[in-house]
């Protein structure tokens, strides 16, 4: 009873999990450790038999053992391929799961003795564990830290995991809440048996027979002991023999026939009582000591050659003294061995095998099949596939073409002549009678005009934004470098004398301004108001000039920070001087040293001893030396000693009266790494550049310009905020400089970097055409499509230019392409979208500018860049750099319970109402001593200066007489240099580092390791356990890590964030509804907290009142005017009137300051802002509407989700600080324009990886504005903080080049194009300059194989003709390119006529028609896959909510038409592996090695003279013949070159040939479904979507808006087709978009 209830509780817990299908390379793992379970991967295996042939359960299966290795190897294999980095994990509590059946148990211990033995080889440990909940297993977790495995962690699940090129997808929960699971005890007791003969056998055969042998004979003692029958003595030497002969006999000649078990009864009893003896030996052990032998267990037993040996002998045509002699010595001896143990001794077997009855099942056998294809005669193809030599007949039999049967009558051709997503032509009609009427041109100007005005308000909000070059640059066609004059000398004298009396001139009005200045500061009030208002004058462009006031005016900034840290310690007592007012003397330090930087010529000697008394009297000794090497005094230009003198009189100290005590208890060094760090000098390694006059470039960017000014090609790798916007303008510049035809295309991952391009362009760029119809920016998106026909600077989306690419119409366009800028090129690795920026390098004819920071292998991938672009004939540099100009520090937001309310703390609390709640992690505290010592630290974890000091002092702690330590003691390290600069810094952080990672491999120093990471990271889990002990809500516990807990604290955090002059901030949750909420969340506690602290404000209901009185009286007055008032000019001036009368009154509508994030200092004033929020405020309806009142408060929010105009709004009042606070998705992650202090990571999820940490915390700390980054996490727990701390940037893979749709769209193309000469120049590289192929090139040969058999599945078809022309359904097939394999899925039900069929009954039944049509989509196109769960789990919500949540089958006719279709596939590339097979068999090999082990089988071979013994070619011709297919599975198989399906073909055939499930447009009808397509277009429910379907609320949006752009496109298909006989056909798939839009409609209006 008790097991039960364990077993439903399971059930239940499983079931009610929340899965995600993803990448776990790409979007979940990364490069991260995670854990197989050992037994999870057995049960794949063992217990699928249909899937593998692999039935355990069967006896007489051939080779299982070696198969089950093989698949196993295999399985791991393919995850190793993919970077994955990951342990086998097996736990002996698991044993149990076996005991059933004694040869399972025997499968998990040899594979687990097997895994072990071959560990060095396969580079993947294998660890075992008492059980999971056991302190070791513990241990391991702590130290490994590995992402996912059952447990606490993350999951992913075996079942259903897919390989797709270089990725694996998988069903992954997310984090839930803690889960405590049963165990179950009381394992039966085993029963003992064969410890002695274990050891007298060890010693006979450990030379040759190695462990397996061993086994075999104790079991057969065991078995001669409790079964002495002569049957069993018989099968004791046949099993014997077929033992030595694995050693021997190749793998094909073991694919023997299968047998019926019913047959050979004596045999089965034989095999179960010789198991139950092996599974007695590993039960107790008794092979334990056999460690250091030979392991050959992988290949133990093939019972069909043991059965064939049965039959051989029955048949008299097996004689055991005419074996080989390799095999008779040492067989004859083995058996000597057990005829000891035989008691009966008997030596005539006579008729024992009379009885036994062996039947063969007959076999299919494909390998003697005639190969052939369909007639094909295309030049430029035939010329391609020339060196293929495929010797295949050609088949003129129609009947193999699949034409259809609805009655089209002949074939159609296709001819592209509208864009593929709506039915605009792609030639605008010239003739008289076309001409557009007046009305769409009108409305299309109107479009174009409201968008450029968009433009000029986004690129205003860009101005200064980049720090670099002015934002505008007037290009001028006919200007050359070549015919630039250089000036003359007298012309440069006249210049610079020109300049002179320029800056004596200003000397005048910047002392005037100087001394308003100082008149200003005097009326305020406090030393901080002083300063804030001096810095605002400071940092004003070209306030002052001439360099004596600006000294002047440093000088003074420095004594008013001098004057506010005296006026600090005279009220401190100085032993209570808190470290964290710092800040005052490190402003001090730096502004010392600013000043001896950059006016070193202008300073007198009594000025720099007022400098170096400051740093005396600061304690800073060692930083005076430094100071004096800072001056010349042979170069001071206070030549004029009366003016000299007026200057010491006017920036003469007031220094502190002496008894004060200003000095600080710290060692310059110290206080300069732990408290001054973010303002060191940082040496970018800038240079003077011919390319740049108005700032200097850094040395990696001047050899980008080089490389670009020589039309070569690029990748640049280097960190966020380093300056890659910088080159990609100077590019672009070049092209517009050059010529009026060159294009530039600027390739952006996302909607929100193109516009923020697109304007830039705009904004920074003007041209003077010779010619008209020519504009110098285009914009393609599938939203927006301006000017991209006549553009030089094209901004695009990777689809949209594979579009163009591949477009026919275009390709004069195309050819005029100069460059391609592929920014954020590592999305090359996504699954989803990775393919197509492949696509684009492998087509693109031009140089190529690719920029990332987020590449974790740049080398290969700059190898094949190079390989690409040699091709064209274009050079290729890697260039990298790893500097960030600005640091980073992560912080763990921790409140402390109960929580101030917001009516007392404000958005800017005081010192007395704040929490310390902001904690410092440092990120070696989220190390493993383990990890370093084997992998060291991953390259780009950077320590601040103050995380070196925190790490030498843990490391001094118990190790103060460690010479190597104390070497880098900062006090001894430095105190020759004095002032550190960032360069000093670096390079201790490097000889810190390096002892640090000298001490994890000293295993004597372990314990010391783990002590230091323990006390760096105690601090942080000390408050992690005292918040989820605390926090509580109403004296209920809070979930910390839940939803609940981030509306709670956001308003806290984000005043903390406040306080700390930490904002702005960007604010990144994956989910959007989320970051809705979330927003409006925040705006109804401001609004809360507002009206609360209204009620009781006595003074404002007062003023509020007043001001309505005056109000009433002023409009009653104005009224009056007016109405007296008859000319023009007098109502302008009552307009007048009001307005100033209005601006008088209290405005007590206006947002208390204490209740809003916008800074007064960058409010955007009032008219501008209300002309922002009217463009898109009338599609901000229902909740959404709020986030319009959000903005007033300083908060946005910015998804995929939201109105366009809205996102631009965000964007543009983020970057001119109107607003503090961006909720976003991660659609603000690459590259996008948003300067911020902090990122702040609201929460976890599946699609926080490591590279998404990555690019979104280097949103903060942009160079020029902030000297350092703040990353803060948000309700994260402490073990995924320290993963995405500590993981490395995953390497970026290819993606397998064709794809069916991708062939046909090339011959559109080839057939269509304007310009065929170049279509044929581009489209060769598609055939075997894949990444993908990299360091593989065998595989460019099967490409062209997967290539001709594309071609004979598309004539098969029917879509391509003998000539290579696209006919019928290829228009709508290569429109829905973006949906392989749905779009030939969809093409075959169209042919076949199960559309037309369903729209016979539009008019009498139009609902069902609608229904029966939405089924059948919705098994087609944006599918969800479900994993197996119990439906009776279900049933509570199947009543409650109106979803059917599993999709239900396809009506049995399509279901036939859709499997026929997949049989054709099967039969065409089954051919395709075999004709490759059979071609390149010399080539190709055996197939007889284990993946990852490398044994190869047979591991002996046989002389010559021994291959003709009788018993080998009598086994030899029993053997099924086969090529293609894997040996490993044929011997288990049992049916050759006969594949059942096509995942039983992709898994199955030789190791060397590649073939991707995912390439062939085969659709699956047999799977898990999810119905949330067809459910929705019943019910309309977005909230049932979420409950029911399990489709997340982020996600429901773009499912469905997904779903829509496939009607539309298929609707727009049957539009160009214009068919008399489909118009029902485009009728109804109207009637259906329609309803669904209405639908989609009422939610997302």
């Amino acid at each position: 009873m008790e097991g039960k209830y364990c077993i439903d509780y399971l059930n239940t817990w499983y079931n009610g999990l929340r899965s995600r299908y993803v990448d776990l390379i790409g979007d979940f793992g990364g490069s991260e450790l995670f854990v197989v379970e050992g037994d999870s991967l057995l049960y794949e295996f063992l217990c699928d038999p249909e899937r593998h042939f692999l039935n355990f359960k069967q006896s007489y299966g051939g080779g299982q053992f070696l198969s089950l290795t093989y698949l196993i190897e295999t399985f791991l294999n393919k995850l190793k391929l993919r970077g994955c980095i990951f342990h086998l994990v097996f736990f002996h509590g698991h044993k149990v799961i076996w005991n059933f059946d004694p040869k399972f148990r025997i499968a998990r211990e040899i594979i687990i003795d097997h895994l072990k033995s071959c560990q060095h080889e396969s580079k993947i440990p294998v660890y075992e564990f008492p059980a999971w909940w056991d302190p070791q297993f513990d241990k391991y977790i702590d130290d490994r830290q590995p992402l996912f495995i059952l447990s606490d962690l993350s999951m992913a699940l075996i079942p259903g995991i897919e390989f797709r090129n270089y990725r694996a997808q998988a069903f992954v929960f997310d984090r839930g809440g803690n889960v405590e699971l049963s165990t179950i005890e009381n394992v039966p007791n085993i029963v003992r048996l064969c410890s002695t003969e274990a050891t007298e056998s060890q010693a006979l055969f450990s030379k040759n027979g190695g462990k397996r042998l061993i086994l075999i004979i104790i079991s057969l003692i065991a078995l001669f002991k409790i079964k002495p029958e002569p049957i069993y003595r018989i099968f004791s030497k046949i099993f014997l023999l077929h033992i030595y002969l694995l050693d021997y006999i190749t793998l094909p000649s073991r694919t023997m026939p299968s047998i019926p078990e019913k047959k050979v009864s004596n045999v089965n009893k034989f095999l179960e009582n010789f198991y139950n003896c092996c599974a007695n030996i590993f039960v107790n052990n008794s092979f334990s000591n056999l460690e250091n032998m030979k392991n050959n267990l992988a290949d133990f037993v093939d019972i069909r050659i043991f059965i064939s040996l049965i039959k051989l002998q029955k048949d008299e045509c097996l004689d055991f003294n005419c074996l080989p002699k390799e095999i008779q010595r040492e067989f004859d001896t083995a058996w000597n061995i057990l005829e000891c143990y035989d008691k009966n001794k008997i030596i005539n077997f006579g008729d024992l095998l009379d009885n036994i009855q062996i039947q063969e099942t007959n076999i299919p056998i494909y390998a003697n099949k005639e190969l052939s294809l369909l007639p094909f005669d295309y030049p430029f193809f035939v010329k391609i596939l020339g060196d293929m030599q495929l010797e295949l007949s050609e088949n003129d039999n129609d009947d193999i073409v699949d034409s259809g049967s609805y009655g089209i009558a002949g074939d159609i051709p296709y001819d592209e002549i509208t864009h593929w997503h709506s039915t605009r032509p792609l030639k605008e009609p010239t003739s008289t009678s076309k001409y557009k009427s007046k009305y769409k041109i009108e409305t299309k100007l109107r479009d174009y005009q409201k968008y450029v005005r968009f433009l000029n308000k986004y690129a205003k909000s860009l101005s200064g934004t980049q720090g670099f070059y002015r934002l505008k640059i007037i290009v001028d066609k006919k200007q050359s470098k070549k015919s630039q004059n250089k000036a003359s000398n007298s012309t440069k004298k006249l210049i610079e004398q020109a300049n002179k009396d320029k800056l004596e001139k200003s000397l005048k009005d910047d002392e005037a301004s100087f001394n308003i200045i100082i008149e200003e500061t005097k009326k305020c009030s406090n030393l901080e108001s002083k300063l804030s208002y001096l810095c605002d004058q400071i940092d004003k462009k070209d306030k002052f000039k001439h360099p004596k006031i600006k000294i002047r005016v440093q000088n003074y900034k420095l004594q008013l920070l001098f004057n506010q840290w005296n006026e600090y310690c005279i009220n401190a007592d100085f032993k209570k001087k808190d470290s964290n007012n710092y800040a005052i003397p490190v402003e001090i330090y730096r502004q010392i040293f600013f000043i001896a930087q950059n006016f070193s010529t202008f300073i007198d000697k009594d000025q720099k001893d007022y400098l170096l008394q400051i740093l005396e009297i600061l304690g800073f000794e060692d930083s005076k030396n430094q100071f004096l090497t800072m001056f010349d005094t042979n170069t001071s230009k206070a030549d004029n000693k009366e003016d000299n003198k007026k200057e010491k009189q006017k920036q003469k100290f007031k220094m502190s009266n002496p008894s004060t005590n200003l000095s600080l208890d710290i060692s310059d060094a110290r206080f300069q790494m732990l408290y001054a760090g973010h303002l060191m000098d940082r040496n970018t390694n800038s240079v003077d550049d011919k390319h740049v006059k108005n700032f200097k470039p850094d040395q990696w960017q001047c050899e980008v310009l080089d490389v670009i000014d020589n039309n070569e090609s690029t990748l640049v790798c280097c960190p966020m905020s380093s300056g890659k916007t910088f080159i990609s303008f100077y590019a672009m510049e070049k092209i517009l400089r050059d010529d009026d035809e060159g294009i530039l295309v600027y390739v952006s991952p996302t909607k929100a970097l193109v516009n923020q391009v697109t304007a830039e362009v705009y904004g920074r760029f003007e041209k003077n055409y010779t010619h008209g119809g020519k504009t110098v920016w285009g914009i393609r998106t599938r939203e927006y499509n301006e000017n991209h026909d006549k553009c030089q600077i094209l901004v695009t989306v990777p689809e949209m230019l594979e579009i163009l690419l591949l477009s026919p119409s275009n390709v004069k366009w195309v050819s005029r392409i100069r460059r391609i800028i592929l920014d954020e090129v590592h999305c090359i690795g996504e699954m989803d979208g990775g393919s197509t920026w492949e696509t684009l390098l492998l087509l693109a004819q031009c140089p190529i500018l690719a920029l990332s920071a987020m590449i974790g292998n740049p080398e290969p991938f700059g190898n094949w860049i190079e390989k690409i672009q040699k091709s064209r004939g274009y050079k290729m540099k890697l260039i990298k750099t790893t500097k960030r100009f600005s640091d980073l520090q992560q912080y763990v937001f921790i409140p402390k319970f109960p929580l101030h309310p917001l009516v007392e703390t404000t958005t800017k609390p005081k010192e007395e109402l704040r929490q310390d709640c902001l904690i410092s992690i440092h990120p070696f505290s989220a190390m493993s001593s383990v990890i370093v010592a084997e992998n060291g630290i991953p390259a780009d974890i950077k320590l601040l200066p103050s995380h070196c000091i925190e790490l030498w002092d843990a490391m001094n702690h118990d190790n103060k007489n460690n010479p190597e330590l104390q070497d880098l003691d900062p006090d001894k390290y430095f105190k020759n240099i004095g002032y550190i600069v960032k360069d000093d810094a670096d390079k201790f952080e490097a000889d810190i580092k390096e002892l640090f990672i000298s001490w994890t491999k000293d295993k004597s120093k372990s314990k010391i390791v783990k002590t230091v990471i323990e006390n760096l990271g105690n601090d942080v889990k000390k408050r992690f356990i005292g918040l989820e002990s605390t926090a509580k809500i109403d004296d209920e516990k809070l979930d910390v890590y839940d939803e609940t807990f981030f509306k709670v604290a956001i308003v806290p955090l984000l005043c903390e964030l406040s306080a700390q002059d930490k904002l702005p901030a960007l604010l990144f949750n994956f989910d959007r509804n989320r970051c809705t909420h979330l927003a409006i969340n925040i705006l109804e506690e401001l609004e809360s907290a507002e009206n609360q602290k209204r009620r009781n404000d006595h003074k404002y209901e007062a003023k509020k009142k007043d001001a309505i009185a005056q109000k009433e009286k002023s409009l009653k007055e104005i009224k009056q005017k007016r109405d007296a008032k008859k000319r023009k000019d007098d109502d302008d001036n009552g307009d007048h009137e009001l307005d100033s009368s209005r601006s008088n009154i209290f405005d007590w509508k206006a947002h208390d300051p204490d209740f809003t994030f916008v800074n007064p200092k960058y409010r955007m004033p009032f008219n501008e802002f209300q002309e922002l929020v009217n463009t898109f405020k009338y599609k901000m309806v229902g909740p959404l509407s709020k986030l319009s009142y959000a903005l007033e408060r300083g908060i946005g929010v910015h998804h995929a989700g939201l109105p366009k105009k809205y996102l631009g709004a965000v964007e543009i009042l983020f970057r001119r600080r109107h607003l503090s606070v961006v909720i976003a998705t991660g659609t603000l992650a690459l590259g996008i324009n948003m300067p911020c202090r902090t990122t702040v990571f609201v929460g976890d999820s599946t699609y926080l990886t490591p590279l998404q940490y990555r690019q979104m915390s280097g949103r903060s700390g942009r160079r020029g504005y902030d000297p350092i980054g703040n990353v803060v996490f948000f309700g994260i727990t402490l073990p995924k903080i320290k993963r995405l701390l500590t993981s490395e940037l995953p390497a970026i893979n290819g993606h397998f080049p064709l794809t069916t749709s991708l062939v046909l769209r090339m011959f559109i193309l080839l057939n269509n194009s304007e310009d065929k000469d170049y279509s044929k120049k581009a489209v060769p590289g598609l055939f075997g300059d894949s990444f993908f192929c990299l360091g593989k090139e065998h595989l460019s040969g099967q490409i062209k194989h997967h290539l001709r058999f594309s071609i004979e599945y598309l004539r098969r078809e029917n879509i391509l003709d003998q000539e290579g022309n696209p006919i019928n359904l290829s228009g709508m097939i290569s429109h829905l390119y973006y949906t392989e394999p749905s779009n030939f899925a969809m093409a075959v039900l169209f042919k076949h006529g199960v559309f037309h069929k369903i729209f016979s009954i539009i008019r009498t039944n139009p609902m069902r028609m609608m229904e029966e049509l939405m089924l059948i989509l919705s098994h087609l196109f944006n599918r969800k896959k479900l994993r197996i769960v119990d439906r009776k789990f279900y049933s509570a919500i199947l009543k409650k909510y109106p979803s059917k949540i599993f999709l239900q089958k396809l009506p049995k006719e399509t279901n036939n038409i859709l499997k026929e279709h997949n049989k054709r596939i099967l039969e065409i590339y089954t051919d395709y592996v075999i004709a490759f097979t059979r071609q390149n068999m010399e080539n190709l090999g055996p197939d007889n090695c284990l993946p990852l082990s490398k044994f190869e089988f047979p591991p002996k071979q046989l002389n010559d003279n021994a291959q003709k013994c009788n018993l080998i070619e009598r086994l030899n011709s029993m053997a099924i013949p086969f090529s293609a297919r894997s040996p490993f599975i044929s011997m288990c198989g049992s049916i050759g070159d006969e594949f059942i399906n096509i995942e039983d073909l992709c898994e199955h055939i030789h190791h060397k040939i590649y073939l991707d499930l995912h390439s062939i447009p085969y659709v699956k009808i047999d799977e898990n479904l999810n119905a949330y397509l067809l459910d929705f277009f019943s019910h309309g429910q977005e909230t049932t979507l979420n409950k029911a379907n399990g489709i997340r609320p982020g996600e429901v949006w773009q499912c469905l808006k997904d779903f829509d752009f496939v009607l539309q496109t298929i609707i727009t298909s049957l539009k160009v087709r214009n068919i008399e006989s489909e118009e029902d056909v485009l009728e109804g798939f109207k009637m259906v978009s329609e309803s669904f839009r209405e639908k989609f409609g009422k939610i997302w209006a």
